[in-house]
């Protein structure tokens, strides 16, 4: 006899809002798709590792984006990135080639299934399970994460993997879900290499749940907690041996780069985004209220959940010393943790006020403003011209470097490795200021070219002209 679906039930309720949740969101994200690229030049090396991966070129592109790098006027990255999104890539990029659209919408695949997993996080520590929509809500909808739908990045899959990791953690009971828990921590940090702050995660996790009681843990007990850092250990090996590892010059930046004048900026900057994210200003009001809100809430979740507490101030520790700043994209990862503590802190002094019921009213329309808010800003997007470096002009431009100029030849521009990936020449990132003892015998400088540089012209385009030092 088939059963009769309950409506009523709150878990076919919230999960129907979630369904349509997803809905929405996938429908503007997808909107935001355009053709072409903007110039953030990250995605021309995800790309050209994914073609290297397919090609056997590996150690070529390598040698290639080093010289780029280490000839730079200025930082220009890493040698190479982790090679898990650019794998993940490769099988996309086998069938479509540089098909943008088709590349993009595969990494805002990864966008649309992490929805549920913040709701599954989220719902555990609320009183009320359809709560944990409500973090769901302030990702779903806001333009931060609906507009990166519009490039070729690996925060997406990023945020997949590691969402995965941190509900695994939670949940794992055998032997099994241990090993797998240390293939979806090394599949995150293959990603990106913040992945790494997972294992100290996990062991966070560890110490609490087992910590007291570490002298009756049995032999099987002891092999199960060790199983995800050796599956780890083993895949990690794999990786080192198989594949370059080309971030060596990200760990000497750090190093050497770091000051306590830079990590309060570094703090300060990120504290301002944390307001902006919530449409609020920079103003003592909004930080302190939403400061005892998270931090209320920290400690309240540390009691039970300290492993998603420590999750978060580990990325928060790498943003402070981390020497470069990247907008919203940085905070990618734990901003459902973000939105979560802060839901979570609001719920906390309504009961202690006794104003849980007027508190959900307000969350569920604040909610909903903050979606509005973010869907309009999202629609603005729509009109917007985010192509900057597949227009007609820089399309010729590529043709032109490409047929005219010999492999010797070193060009400087301000994005080398969007220009190396689709003129297969040497680049790096140089200026009229750097150019004459650089290594670069032509730059692609953008105009007016300023009075008093005597470089031939070799070829001049609308917005762009050719110079060569002779």
């Amino acid at each position: 006899m088939i059963k009769t679906l309950n409506v009523n039930s709150p878990k076919v309720f919230e999960w129907t809002v979630m369904g349509l949740v997803m809905i929405v969101s996938c429908i503007f994200a997808i909107s935001c798709i355009k053709e072409g690229h903007d110039w953030g030049g990250d995605f021309s090396l995800y790309i050209a590792q994914s073609q290297a991966f397919l090609n056997g070129t590996i150690d070529v592109l390598y040698g290639e984006n080093k010289f780029t790098v280490l000839n730079s006027s200025k930082f220009s990255g890493p040698y190479l990135y982790p090679f898990g999104f650019p794998v993940l890539l490769s099988a996309v990029y086998y069938f479509v080639g540089l098909d943008f659209v088709l590349l993009k919408l595969f990494c805002t695949f990864f966008f649309i299934p992490s929805l549920p997993l913040v709701y599954m996080l989220a719902k555990q520590g609320m009183p009320r399970s359809f709560l944990g929509l409500l973090p769901v809500a302030g990702i779903a909808f806001h333009p931060v994460f609906l507009q990166f739908s519009d490039g070729v990045q690996a925060d997406f899959p990023y945020l997949f993997f590691s969402l995965i990791a941190l509900l695994f953690l939670d949940k794992a009971r055998n032997l099994l879900d241990q090993a797998l828990i240390g293939v979806v921590i090394f599949l995150s940090f293959w990603i990106r290499d913040i992945g790494v702050l997972l294992l100290p995660t996990l062991f966070a996790l560890q110490v609490q749940r087992y910590g007291r009681h570490w002298k009756r843990l049995s032999a099987h007990q002891w092999l199960s907690l060790a199983c995800p850092y050796f599956v780890f250990a083993m895949l990690f090996a794999a990786n080192y041996f198989g594949l370059p590892h080309g971030g060596e010059n990200h760990l000497y930046e750090i190093m050497n780069r770091n000051s306590w004048e830079n990590s309060f900026h570094n703090f300060d900057y990120y504290l301002s985004k944390g307001l902006n994210y919530l449409y609020l200003g920079r103003n003592w009001p909004s930080l302190l209220a939403i400061a005892l809100l998270t931090g209320i809430e920290m400690v309240a979740t540390a009691k039970k959940h300290f492993f998603l507490v420590a999750y978060f101030g580990l990325v928060c520790v790498v943003l402070v010393v981390w020497p470069f700043l990247q907008n919203f994209r940085y905070l990618m990862p734990i901003i459902p943790l973000y939105v979560y503590f802060v839901v979570r802190g609001i719920v906390a002094l309504s009961i202690t006020f006794q104003l849980e019921k007027w508190c959900y009213i307000g969350l569920i329309l604040a909610a909903s403003l903050h979606a509005f808010t973010g869907l309009t800003h999202t629609l603005n997007y729509f009109d917007q011209d985010s192509n900057q470096a597949l227009t007609p002009e820089m399309k010729s431009i590529y043709q032109y470097v490409s047929l005219n100029l010999e492999n010797e030849d070193v060009i400087g521009f301000h994005k080398p490795r969007v220009l190396r990936l689709f003129t297969g020449k040497r680049t790096i990132d140089t200026d009229l200021e750097h150019f004459p003892l650089s290594k670069a015998n032509y730059l692609l400088k953008e105009k007016p070219i300023p009075i008093g540089w005597h470089y031939p012209v070799v070829f001049a385009w609308e917005n762009y002209a050719l110079l060569k030092n002779e």
